[in-house]
């Protein structure tokens, strides 16, 4: 046999991944130790001389004077920048919006000849502006990229200090002042500034990128330049004398020789150019590389305390070309200097790790994939004491990692109170998903690397109208609240104004030369061609009946979800009726209407009794037919989803939703299902959707529709109460915070006229016999614990965990609790993005209120007055949970990204319906029937343990049999029922689901009979026993006696 196939044949995969583990848990000790330690040193300096680290990091430049105005340096300020023509106004406005000297800021724009637009834009704002544009020639050596066109500014401009600014950056006013500072004053070779990615608001990966940098710049960096390890520069807000840069590029040629050709070379001669190239024109992340470069010499590096900020790019398709880049260019720095080392070998190590630390993401997800995957299906445990120590160290460092993108978090948002609070939670709770997406990038720069691929991806800038408040952030809280305000003065790309609506009113946005008036809920819409105007002729119709109109013709993709919907609860509905099901199709489908209104034997109200009353009288009572009626409200309530999410969010958003709905093996289940559950779910619905259009208008359809849909929903289950009480939570919020007399008014009105069209049934009927009274229809419900809590969670996560029909297994349940988890973090996401957004109905904060008074309310009843808390009557609650998970998928705006995690989640979900539909019902209570009937003789006796099992059996016995039978009950608590006491039946047949209550049948009937047959139906046991004759054999071949005496022993 082949060496090396016997040894792969021999392998311990539990060996192998210990190995692995081994190995994985050093490179994460070693990556978090190169970052943490230098972090840890700082605190404890802190604490032995108390100088903390910011102190001791930044140049303390706010407290040095030039005294001199000739003292102050003139300085060189490069924006490069290629297709920037949207936001490039923002670098310039605001460095010519600085403190410093302007006559001492040189400021040069340097452009590729073929980015016509942005050329325009910036010839534009030279009108305005003192600026310098310089085009960088086609024949320059090099790609077209970042460090090639500084390397061109180098050699045109002659100041004793360079500075570089991107185009979309806006500098602090203070910024040059420090830097002159630094150079004069304290005397700096180049200096660093600060960076703040300031638009968390526009999204999840936004709110990370901003933590990441707060945690970089405010902990990783100070410290690192604390304890004089090297520090990667960044692409803007870096300064450096002219003869530094001149010696980067001297050392560079030193230790990798000349990047031009023979023919760069005579080019750049025939130019009057030298060639230098202080930025690596091959490096695509050259900052990175140039700051090590620098910490090689001697030069003086200074951190200063002045915050340039920018927009980090919205979609994630943008947002990994520019991570790509970055992490390819880190990449090339390593090979760069691993084949070209410099320095001493300490120095030489701390560069490669510097440049290695970037890229051990492929390592992170080939751990987790082995770790986690393959060591999940084999059972893999670390047995060994040291590699379950090592795993169990690196954790720390994990947990470090969290709390780091946390306090980063904490020190650089402008949100104050609980949206701050919001925030820091997503941040801890969803850094390590924004790892994933930073893995995704890195290995998307190595195979670019392996390829050869050196090329700059370019990152597209949109101009958001934030110029003013990127200038002065501590606006944010009051613009956020007031957008159509804080818009209504910036400047767009074209030259014109923007200025959105609020709820209610109009809204003008500008194209090149026209103007454009989208509108808002409830606005009028003007569009706009490129040059003109026009009007709309009539304000936009808001009726219910446009609404459901519009949404057959421009969603047309609403119908196939439908007829999807209807295929996955159109499985099994022929199966056997369970005893809930039976109740109300025999119990309270022979009661008269009268009686039905009237009753007080349940305490569910009437309205589903009577519809299905109605139905049956048409179309039978077959499985089948009594549960279409459950399946045509679930498939209407998916539509209702997709209304209410349309009118609360989007059209997108309502499908989604809608998908949701329709691939929720809790909606199927009850779908399937002959009760009222399905029907709560469409009332209550359509009860929020015409909540939230009251908000809009408060019209007399929309007030007529929100009382017919709410009192049919109080009429419908006990539970439409607690969704009213969640409405009414979240109209005490809003009022709270914006009290407003004539809609306090209002809405007193439409809720007394609900309350008052509800009152009859419940002052005469529940309340006399559940309140006043002793009513005792609940007695199953118990109080619930934390367990009823997770159960709740499961089923909202799609796992089948509802009585009759179980299918929670070790998947399922993992399963259940990542979606579970997804739910929460969407909930805190949500709640974030749209606290402070002046929405006319805030989506996450109805959904919290809804839930709250669905889940919340009951929960608390249920342990400190009545039990009231059943896992099934929360299925309204999930309608909530839709909407908020459909509203983050519609918010992804890189369509790739969007369809990939719309697939994800429902997978997550759909991988639990075959389980639902595979698993056997606990009960069956036609094949019960069946069994009996099968061995069933004159003289029997049937008893039915507990005494509810009797309607569920004999709706399933023929006539026959039950003509043959006679019956017997067993209350639980009592004993044998006087039809089981001294029977001399030749059989008796025990029906039981009820275990312990079995005793009361074996102990009237052991002396009697002998137990011939035990038979399992799902949940239910069916015991049957036959009269001891004289003589007769046993089971053991022995004889019995005759007997109505009883054995001495």
């Amino acid at each position: 046999m082949d060496p090396i196939a016997a040894l792969a044949e021999s392998a311990d995969p539990t060996m192998v991944l210990s190995g692995l583990a081994v190995f994985l848990a050093v490179v994460w000790t070693f990556t978090n130790l190169y970052n943490y330690y230098p972090v840890v040193r700082s605190i404890a300096a802190h604490l032995l001389t108390g100088t903390s680290t910011d102190d001791a990091a930044f140049l303390g430049t706010d407290r040095v004077e030039i005294i001199h105005e000739d003292a102050y340096p003139e300085i060189d300020v490069f924006i490069p920048a290629y297709q920037e023509h949207e936001v490039i106004h923002q670098a310039i406005r605001s460095i010519r919006d600085t403190d410093y000297i302007q006559e001492k800021i040189n400021l040069t724009v340097l452009l590729e000849p073929d980015d016509e637009e942005t050329i325009a834009r910036v010839e534009s704002l030279q009108e305005e502006v003192d600026l310098d544009l310089l085009l960088v020639p086609d024949e320059y050596p090099g790609s077209p990229n970042k460090p090639r066109a500084l390397n061109y500014g180098y050699e045109q401009t002659d100041a004793d200090i360079v500075g570089v600014i991107d185009a979309e950056n806006v500098v602090a006013p203070d910024l040059f002042e420090r830097v002159a500072s630094a150079f004069v004053a304290e005397g700096r070779d180049y200096v660093q500034g600060t960076v703040d990615m300031a638009n968390e608001d526009d999204g999840w990966k936004n709110l990370l990128f901003r933590a990441e940098y707060g945690y970089w710049y405010r902990f990783i960096v100070p410290a690192f330049k604390r304890l004089g390890f090297p520090i990667p520069l960044s692409g803007t807000t870096c300064f450096f004398g002219r003869e530094t840069l001149k010696g980067v590029s001297e050392q560079r040629r030193e230790r990798k020789g000349s990047p031009w050709s023979q023919e760069d070379e005579a080019w750049l001669s025939e130019h009057g150019l030298s060639g230098v190239t202080p930025w690596d024109p091959e490096n695509v992340t050259e900052d990175f590389e140039v700051g090590l470069a620098l910490w090689l010499t001697d030069e003086n590096f200074g951190l200063v305390d002045s915050t340039t900020r920018e927009e980090s790019p919205q979609e994630l398709g943008n947002w990994l070309k520019q991570r790509t880049r970055w992490q390819k260019g880190k990449l090339y720095t390593f090979l760069d200097f691993f084949r070209n080392p410099a320095g001493s070998s300490k120095e030489r190590a701390h560069l490669l790790w510097q440049s290695f630390l970037p890229h051990v993401g492929p390592l992170n997800v080939l751990g987790i994939f082995l770790l986690i995957g393959i060591g999940s299906l084999i059972g893999f445990t670390p047995q060994n004491p040291i590699v379950a120590g090592m795993l169990l160290f690196t954790s720390v460092f994990f947990f470090a990692g969290l709390c780091s993108f946390g306090l980063g978090y904490w020190f650089v948002s402008t949100e104050t109170g609980v949206k701050k609070l919001l925030g820091l939670s997503i941040v801890v709770l969803t850094v390590p998903f924004y790892w994933v997406f930073q893995w995704a990038a890195d290995i998307r720069a190595s195979k670019q690397i392996l390829l050869g691929d050196l090329g700059w991806e370019k990152t597209v800038h949109e101009n958001h109208g934030r110029f003013e408040l990127l200038q002065d952030p501590t606006d944010a809280a009051s613009d956020a609240a007031n957008p159509a305000a804080e818009a209504a003065s910036n400047t767009v790309a074209g030259g014109g104004t923007s200025t959105p609506a609020a709820a209610g009113g109009t809204s003008t946005a500008t194209t090149a030369g026209g103007t454009s008036t989208p509108t808002a809920t409830g606005g009028t819409s003007t569009p706009t061609g490129a040059g003109g105007s026009s009007t709309s002729a009539m304000a936009e119709d808001t009726s219910f009946g446009h609404s459901v109109k519009r949404a057959v013709q421009n969603h047309w993709l609403l119908f196939p979800v439908l007829l999807v919907a209807v295929a996955l609860r159109a499985p099994n509905l022929n199966r056997s009726l369970w005893i809930d099901e039976i109740y109300s199709v025999s119990h309270r489908g022979s009661m008269s209407v009268g009686n039905l209104i009237t009753t007080t034997s349940d305490p569910h109200p009437p309205l589903y009794y009577l519809t299905l009353k109605g139905w049956m009288t048409v179309f039978g009572q077959s499985e089948v037919a009594v549960r279409a009626l459950s399946l045509l409200f679930g498939i209407a309530s998916i539509g209702a989803v997709y209304l209410l999410g349309q009118r609360l969010y989007d059209r997108h958003a309502g499908l989604f939703a809608a998908l949701l709905m329709t691939v929720s093996s809790f909606q199927i289940q009850y779908a399937q299902t002959a009760r009222m559950y399905t029907m709560l779910v469409f009332f209550g619905t359509l009860s929020t959707y015409f909540f939230v259009r009251e908000f809009d208008d408060h019209s007399v359809v929309n007030r007529l529709g929100y009382v017919a849909m709410t009192v049919g929903m109080l009429l419908t289950h006990v539970y439409g109460s607690f969704v009213v009480l969640g409405q009414l939570l979240y109209l005490g919020v809003r009022f709270a915070n914006d009290w407003d007399f004539a809609q306090v008014k209002q809405w007193t009105v439409t809720q007394g006229i609900a309350g008052c069209l509800f009152a009859p049934w419940f002052a005469f009927v529940a309340a006399p016999s559940y309140l006043l009274g002793e009513g005792q229809e609940t007695r199953w419900l118990s109080e619930p614990g934390l367990a009823k809590l997770r159960q709740v969670l499961l089923a909202y996560s799609g796992v089948p965990t509802n009585y009759p029909k179980y299918a929670v297994g070790s998947v399922s349940f993992q399963v259940g609790v990542l979606a579970a988890s997804i739910f929460f973090m969407v909930f805190l996401w949500r709640l974030y993005a749209e606290r402070g957004r002046g929405l006319p109905v805030s989506g996450s904060a109805l959904s919290v209120a809804l839930l709250a008074g669905l889940v919340g309310a009951p929960y608390v009843v249920s342990n400190l007055v009545i039990p009231l808390f059943e896992v099934r009557y929360m299925i309204f609650g999930f309608v909530a949970v839709a909407l908020l998970v459909g509203k983050t998928i519609a918010d992804i705006d890189y369509r790739p990204g969007q369809t990939v995690v719309l697939f994800v989640v429902l997978g997550l979900f759909l991988a639990m319906v075959p389980s639902y539909h595979a698993a056997s019902p606990s009960e069956d209570w036609d094949q019960t029937a069946e069994l009996i009937e099968g061995d069933l003789e004159e003289d029997s006796l049937i008893v039915y343990n507990p005494a509810y099992t009797k309607d569920a059996a004999e709706f399933y016995l023929s006539d026959d049999a039950l003509s043959t039978a006679d019956s017997a009950a067993v209350q639980p608590g009592r004993g044998p029922p006087d039809g089981l006491t001294n029977t001399t039946h030749e059989q008796v047949w025990v029906v039981n689901i009820r275990g312990e209550n079995l005793g009361v049948t074996d102990r009237a009937l052991s002396d009697s009979h002998t137990v011939e047959r035990n038979d399992t139906v799902g949940n239910t046991a069916i015991r049957l026993i036959e009269y001891r004759k004289t003589g007769a054999t046993t089971a053991d071949g022995g004889t019995a006696n005759a007997t109505t005496e009883g054995n001495d022993d």
